[in-house]
């Protein structure tokens, strides 16, 4: 992984964390965190649940339901670990 790459993934962690903790008082705000979370990778989605077990409830569930949904749909491969 590169420093660019290693560093956009760590501001959009940033970004998703700053939407649930500070709040983002805004219509959209639920659907900017769960667009968000959209975007990571497996292996980032992993890191974040990791990263939030004393996070507030809300990222924790939007974060499990992502990866519900990826184990779900089947789109959890042993390429994309």
């Amino acid at each position: 992984m590169t420093g660019a790459k290693r560093s956009c993934t760590d501001e959009l962690l940033e970004r998703i964390r700053d939407i649930t903790v500070d709040g983002l008082h805004h219509p959209d705000a639920g659907s900017l965190l769960h667009a968000y979370i959209a975007c990571l990778s497996v292996p980032e989605l992993c890191r974040m649940i990791g990263g939030a077990l004393a996070a507030p409830p809300r990222l924790r569930l939007a974060l499990r339901r992502r990866l519900e949904r990826l184990l779900r749909d089947g789109r959890v491969t042993a390429r994309s670990r």
